[in-house]
């Protein structure tokens, strides 16, 4: 067999010095990185980033939502998934590998369920209390004395706690007809994946390749078969498969971690089939799978200066529950044409990015601390 450099390993999971992990193709090989299992163990690795990167990409596609007042108006409209629908799946395939992860260090199943509890109620509060106090006013249609003694803007701080998006600030959204919050719509399936696990945790399947497998298999089924999608938008049972999918990819990509070499040449490949397929059948399941693998690559590089950021400010859950309300608020202020989006893009980055590190300081960090 003929082999270019330092011989090829026996297994996918080997790598040292200058060798490297190989894929065969037809005219070749494809070398490939270090393994997941190394990004993973690399105190320095990139996944905060990756992460805030996707709640970056949800802002800038909705920013085409709300001005131009359609989905198909979005970046990325034509492929599979828009933009921001593609950042929530990486945001499920590394949540699906993160609580894998922090489960297989800490296998205790009420310190897991904590801190799953942990990471989004507090910080998702007080996002009600802040939309409540300071945001919706902004974006109010009636005069300050009448939104504040209106009792039903003050129940949203509540509602948001279980109605997520479905929670309303009347004042606030009657004019733009869109929710207050409508980012939120994909929490309730984030706690539908933790209850899932800590199902399988407690059956012993967590772990299991051939379960995560089996799972995954049906779940892409779904996907491909386009259960529950009509011509504009997917309903709660295509959803639940999207999810499912996404977040048991991740599960899975841990499981295999040993195996699964991380090769930018390969992404890129993969994300420009992605794109390139949109239409073919199965394309959503290639785009989940793609874009994951893409973000696991990424996540895996040593991004020095990014690494240390977000080490030092976890913003992204914030920015996540922030960025749409104060999207809406600013276009109540202001009148914003098509060719402003981008400064509409910027100044909502500003603003939302600034409550985002405010959440991360002041409620979020402190929370993570009750951990155990």
């Amino acid at each position: 067999m003929r082999t270019f450099g330092p011989r090829l390993p026996s297994t996918l999971n080997e790598v040292a010095g200058i060798s490297f992990n190989v894929i065969r193709f037809r005219k070749g090989l494809l070398p490939l990185g270090p393994s997941l299992s190394m990004a993973l163990d690399n105190p320095a690795n990139s996944f905060n980033f990756v992460r805030l990167l996707a709640a970056v990409m949800v802002i800038v596609s909705h920013s085409f939502f709300i001005l131009l007042d359609g989905n198909r108006s979005e970046p990325l409209s034509w492929a599979a998934y828009d933009l921001g629908a593609t950042a929530v799946n990486i945001f499920f395939v590394l949540s699906g590998m993160m609580v894998s992860r922090s489960f297989a260090l800490r296998p205790n199943l009420a310190r897991f369920l904590r801190a799953r509890v942990l990471r989004i109620y507090p910080a998702l509060l007080m996002a009600g209390v802040v939309t409540t106090v300071a945001i919706g006013p902004i974006g109010a249609d009636v005069p300050v004395w009448r939104y504040f003694t209106d009792p039903a803007n003050w129940l949203y701080p509540l509602q948001v706690a279980y109605d997520f998006a479905g929670a309303d600030l009347p004042a606030f959204s009657h004019e733009m007809r869109h929710e207050t919050n409508a980012s939120l719509w994909t929490i309730k399936f984030e706690l539908i994946a933790y209850v899932s696990f800590a199902i399988l945790a407690v059956l012993g399947w967590a772990g299991s390749r051939l379960i995560l497998s089996v799972v995954l298999a049906i779940s892409a089924v779904a996907v491909t078969l386009g259960i529950g999608v009509d011509a504009e938008s997917e309903n709660a049972v295509a959803s639940l498969a999207r999810f499912a999918f996404a977040f048991t990819l991740g599960m899975l990509a841990f499981e295999l971690r040993h195996r699964i070499g991380l090769s930018p040449a390969l992404a890129f490949i993969a994300v420009a089939a992605a794109l390139s397929l949109s239409l073919v059948p199965g394309a959503s399941v290639w785009s989940i799978l793609a874009f994951g693998y893409a973000a696991l690559v990424l996540g895996g590089t040593t991004l020095r200066q990014a690494w240390a950021w977000t080490q030092r400010a976890d913003i992204s859950f914030g920015l996540y529950l922030y960025g749409w309300p104060v999207q809406q608020a600013l276009v109540h202020v202001f009148n914003w044409s098509e060719g402003l989006i981008p400064a509409h893009i910027a100044t909502s980055l500003l603003l939302a990015g600034s409550l985002a590190w405010f959440s991360w300081a002041a409620v979020e960090r402190p929370a993570l601390r009750w951990k155990g």
